[in-house]
């Protein structure tokens, strides 16, 4: 009877043994499956991993292409920034000079303004008469001229084989000496602020630097 019980007992031992065996290789089999289908998963998507990598690649690659492009815009701007202000500081210097050197020499083109505003009709259809005008009333015209906007007169040189500007067909023309309004326009000159520019401000005291400017030589011409 011990003999059997023992039998009976290593039976069940057996049993059990095997029952977990059998279950453990039951496990071992659905891992295998499991990995073998999620290695199957990766072998579908590994192409498509594979392609999204190269569309991030290739997206950081332009990310960084732009970066590069700003920056280098941005560094130009700040040149050109740069160079700007120094222009515009280099333009008001220049500006101040001329605004100076008028100041010393405008006395001379105001009285010579203010005698041209006392002549009659008459008069200044006398002065759009004449073809060799005195070098100080060419001088006084084309300062006129600059000063009202209006654009020399392209002529050719004596030589004929270029051309130069000349003030003084303009001046005898319909819109200065011919413009019955040219005494209002010279009276108003001056009252509204930046009439002459940077410009127009340099030719006239290149006019007024001449010997012949002066409101004595205009006077007896």
């Amino acid at each position: 009877d011990n003999f059997k019980i023992a039998a009976s007992e290593i039976k069940a031992k057996l049993t059990e043994v095997q029952e977990k065996y059998e279950r453990g290789l039951e496990r071992l089999k659905k891992t295998k499956e499991a990995v073998e289908d999620f290695q199957a998963f990766l072998d579908q998507k590994n192409p498509e991993l594979r392609e999204k990598n190269k569309e991030i690649a290739h997206i950081l690659e332009v990310y960084r292409d732009e970066a590069d492009f700003l920056e280098k815009k941005r560094n130009f701007v700040k040149q050109q920034e740069r160079e700007l202000l120094l222009e515009s500081e280099e333009a008001q210097a220049i500006e101040k000079e001329c605004r100076e050197s008028l100041d010393k020499a405008y006395p001379d083109m105001e009285a010579a303004i203010q005698a041209l505003k006392t002549l009659s009709k008459l008069e200044l259809s006398e002065l759009k008469t004449m073809r060799k005008p005195p070098n100080a009333i060419m001088l006084l015209m084309s300062a006129v001229c600059i000063v009202i906007k209006e654009e020399p007169t392209r002529v050719k040189t004596k030589d004929g084989q270029s051309y130069a500007d000349d003030y003084w067909p303009t001046a005898t023309g319909k819109r200065v000496l011919g413009n019955p309004k040219l005494i209002d326009i010279l009276t108003s000159y001056g009252q509204t602020e930046g009439q002459l520019d940077g410009d127009s401000m340099a030719k006239v005291e290149e006019l007024i630097q001449n010997p012949d400017f002066d409101y004595k030589n205009i006077a007896r011409a």
